[in-house]
């Protein structure tokens, strides 16, 4: 981490006895701002982060409206990223 570029934009905190809807929940929290309102996320924090797990994670799909940016991001590091340039249409029945 120390190395890392963006390190200063990247925090870390602790969860314990942690169940996976409290780390869904944790990861949502993330992308929120302090009146709950989503935000994006910096594309120099999303690279610092992938460089750090390159050599574990293969593929990433952001499932997310206007996503493209981000997933340049982390395509420096990873080989297999799918973004979005676009709003991510209705599922349709």
């Amino acid at each position: 981490m120390r190395l890392a570029s963006a390190r200063d934009s990247i925090e870390f905190f602790e969860r314990f006895a942690a169940r996976p809807a409290d780390l869904t929940q944790a990861h949502h929290d993330r992308f929120e701002d302090d009146q709950g309102k989503s935000r994006s996320v910096d594309a120099e924090a999303l690279d610092a982060v992938f460089q750090l797990v390159k050599d574990d994670v293969k593929a990433v799909v952001l499932n997310a409206c206007y996503s493209e940016l981000q997933a340049l991001a982390i395509a420096r590091s990873i080989a297999h990223v799918i973004g979005m340039s676009n709003a991510i249409g209705a599922a349709r029945q």
